[in-house]
């Protein structure tokens, strides 16, 4: 009887003690076939990795799908925050060091708290939840056996283990979660495969504006608030937006509603655009100029995009087409037109031009004094951006 009492009593400590088991510790996994061991996750805490990344690699029909993701992992891999983000923004931070003699095992990517982040490849999820240094984090599985985990999300999109991802489905939304708070927005991204390797070396392009529109139209439909996201994707990402409107891509009505009354409810159509300007309509003359391509100060605009900032880069660039094309004065400075057709409003000012003083020839002696000085000051410009472009002095902000 003693016995029984006494192994009975063993069996409730055992069943209130934590687990220590080494079943347990290496039932973390990467991929559908390899365990991998509590050590390679210095980034997170404790048992943390296994609530992150573990997931049901026992069903049969999951390993099945992970298998058809492909054995070769994909050689660049695009930038998964989907807006805003582009390889000359990308600072490489793996392996740096971190509290408590970690290091860093991803690759922090800048964006504003809510931006969207989706899938850079086809995948299958595998886990989703919060840490309590990760925050909010989805764990996925992806070509090659490779596992890519998103970390620090504002929230998650609605999405669960199993399911089923293509290139530009949403995984959810940059932000600070974890030991993250406090500080700025951003996504903390890893690809691990036995282990953390450094994404940056692959992390190479971003999508295209076709790709992205066809994304953000989905991304908005599914949304619960899709005035209130669209609003943030018209403040935040003007630039861009413009920019796929202006070569032929038709946006999702809502966002390009508020494309057009601008930031806060703010209209910008019919201001003039000039020096130091900083709006929607900026980045849509940026992206007429770098079309048009005129010359060297649009080959130097082009290499910043259109960030939707007027600034010296932008105004070369506008005297450089005004000159060219016959405009006069090349004042460097243009208004916005209500459909942003630059093309048509630039064309106005040509014929104008045209109608008013056809070859210049009824100007008189002190208007083609003054026309002869700005035209010096515009050469004076354009001879000073290309020597420093010439020196290698450095980009310029736009």
């Amino acid at each position: 009887m003693k016995k029984f009492v006494f192994l009975g009593l063993i069996c409730s400590i055992m069943l209130v003690l934590p687990s220590t088991s080494p079943i347990r510790a290496e039932s973390a996994t990467s991929t559908a076939e390899t365990a991998i061991s509590m050590e390679t996750y210095g980034q997170w805490n404790g048992l943390e990795a296994l609530e992150i990344l573990e997931s049901p690699f026992s069903s049969a029909s999951l390993k099945k799908t992970i298998g058809q993701l492909g054995g070769k992992p994909a050689e660049t891999v695009k930038i998964p925050v989907l807006f805003g983000v582009y390889r000359m923004n990308l600072i490489p931070n793996f392996g740096d060091a971190r509290s408590n003699s970690r290091t860093h095992e991803g690759l922090d990517i800048a964006a504003p708290k809510g931006a969207p982040v989706v899938s850079p490849t086809k995948a299958v999820v595998l886990s989703v939840g919060t840490g309590l240094s990760s925050g909010n984090t989805v764990s996925t599985a992806n070509p090659g056996g490779e596992t890519f985990v998103y970390m620090h999300l504002d929230s998650i999109a609605g999405i669960k283990s199993g399911d089923i991802l293509d290139p530009g489905d949403l995984i959810g939304f940059a932000g600070n979660t974890g030991n993250a708070a406090g500080g700025a927005a951003h996504l903390h991204f890893e690809i691990r495969k036995n282990g953390a390797t450094d994404p940056y070396p692959r992390l190479l392009s971003d999508f295209n504006f076709q790709e992205k529109i066809s994304f953000v139209s989905k991304i908005l439909k599914e949304s619960k608030n899709e005035n209130i996201l669209a609003a943030f994707l018209a403040d935040n990402y003007a630039a861009e937006l413009y920019a796929a409107q202006n070569s032929g891509i038709e946006l999702p009505a809502v966002l390009s509603a508020r494309l057009e009354t601008g930031k806060n409810g703010t209209e910008v159509s019919g201001n003039t655009l000039s020096f130091g300007a900083q709006n929607a309509g900026v980045a849509a003359l940026q992206t007429f100029l770098i079309n048009q391509n005129k010359g060297s100060a649009a080959r130097a605009l082009a290499c910043t995009g259109p960030t939707g900032y007027f600034g010296k880069l932008t105004q070369s660039a506008l005297i450089e087409y005004q000159t060219l094309a016959g405009i006069s004065p090349a004042s460097g400075t243009c208004q916005i037109p209500k459909d942003n057709d630059f093309a048509a409003v630039l064309t106005a000012h040509i014929n104008a031009s045209k109608t008013s003083s056809p070859g210049n020839a009824g100007l008189s002696i002190e208007e083609l004094k003054t026309l002869i000085s700005q035209l010096k000051a515009q050469i004076a410009a354009l001879q000073k951006q290309l020597a420093l472009l010439q020196s290698g002095s450095g980009r310029q902000t736009n």
